[in-house]
């Protein structure tokens, strides 16, 4: 012991050392507990927690846990405690927790569009942003959204004045996922435009139609409405001459969406009316051409894929099948060699436009 080389001749060591040992115990008697000092800074986690309240739709834009992840990260060590997540029934939190609130503009998978509400109830003060991650790869949103949410928050102590929500405002923002149990609230829908390029078969009267059809498509929840108009032609060469048809109609879709990885998929009944021509070109003179129109109806199921593409545009392909509820028909020589009638089935190639 070092203490040893201290000690004069003839006297006991252990007598040397007592007024060390006596300062020692002075000192941990002093000094808080370790066990109390974790106890107090941990008594009341929410004083300066963060709590998120997600999307209230759920709609895929971003993971949820990796953004909780990505903003834990960002805020460790140089912000409060982060993350807790907010229940939707007990909303805004009672205590004096800083609030983060996302908001989807729409609900269907994969938005674009997105708010960021952050507020401190303590000193009145909130700050929101529109956050566009149209450009921004899926893996990596939440950490794109992780930044801009970690950087509302610190905004929040270090500027006082800057974009500073009404009360008024962030009450309503604070409150809007307990609406009433007999009222629902209307949820943000998103309007896109669709160009398609369509073959549909009539296999009963031998006739395939070619055309367009161009279109918008909303979504609300999980469902998406879809409202187009379009036409296609066909013509048949027979012994006669030749006798074709035409059509102009307005189709309208429902259905549900899904979304399956990174393909968004949607199924829906469709139904559809319009207008139909038919006219026969004599092939010699002693042939009598004729023509007619009439209106023309039918139902089906339909099923569209989407996937991926960049921001203006996205390639999608579509699947139909369905029966004629009202048809026309072109004859020669009093047999049916053209017409709009009996089952159909639909292909289709196109574009979807960014939403609106």
């Amino acid at each position: 012991m070092i203490s040893a080389g201290l000690v004069r001749k003839g006297r006991s060591p252990h007598l040397a050392t007592w007024p060390v040992c006596a300062a020692l115990v002075v000192s941990i008697l002093r000094s808080p507990p370790a066990q109390a000092t974790i106890q107090s800074a941990s008594a009341s986690p929410d004083t300066q927690a963060v709590v998120v309240l997600p999307p209230r739709c759920g709609a895929e834009a971003f993971s949820l846990g990796a953004f909780l992840d990505d903003l834990r990260v960002e805020l460790a060590g140089r912000g409060p405690w982060c993350c807790t997540l907010g229940d939707p029934k007990d909303w805004p939190p009672p205590t004096a927790s800083i609030r983060v609130e996302l908001q989807v503009d729409s609900c269907v998978a994969g938005a674009n569009q997105m708010r960021a509400f952050v507020f401190d109830p303590a000193h009145g003060l909130g700050l929101h942003r529109e956050i566009s991650l149209a450009d921004v790869a899926e893996t990596a949103r939440p950490r794109a959204l992780a930044l801009i949410v970690a950087e509302l928050i610190r905004a929040l102590g270090q500027d006082a004045a800057a974009s500073v929500l009404p009360k008024t405002t962030m009450a309503e923002v604070t409150k809007p996922l307990s609406p009433s149990p007999h009222t629902a609230e209307p949820k943000a829908v998103a309007l896109a435009m669709e160009a398609d390029f369509e073959v549909r078969s009539y296999p009963s009267r031998d006739t395939t139609t070619w055309g367009g059809r161009l279109g918008f498509t909303t979504g609300w929840r999980s469902l998406h409405i879809d409202l187009d108009a379009g036409g296609g032609l066909a013509s048949k060469h027979v012994d006669l001459g030749e006798v074709r048809t035409r059509a102009a109609t307005v189709g309208l879709t429902v259905g549900p969406r899904f979304k399956a990885g990174v393909v968004l998929i949607d199924l829906g009944l469709r139904a559809d009316a319009g207008w139909a021509w038919v006219d026969g070109v004599a092939g010699s003179t002693g042939v009598r051409a004729g023509a007619g129109s009439d209106w023309v109806s039918s139902t089906g199921l339909r099923l569209s894929l989407e996937a991926p593409g960049n921001r203006r545009a996205r390639p999608k392909i579509g699947l139909e099948g369905g029966t004629c509820i009202r048809g026309l028909s072109g004859e020669a020589n009093g047999q049916a060699v053209v017409g709009i009638a009996g089952f159909y089935w639909l292909a289709s190639v196109g574009l979807a436009f960014s939403r609106l």
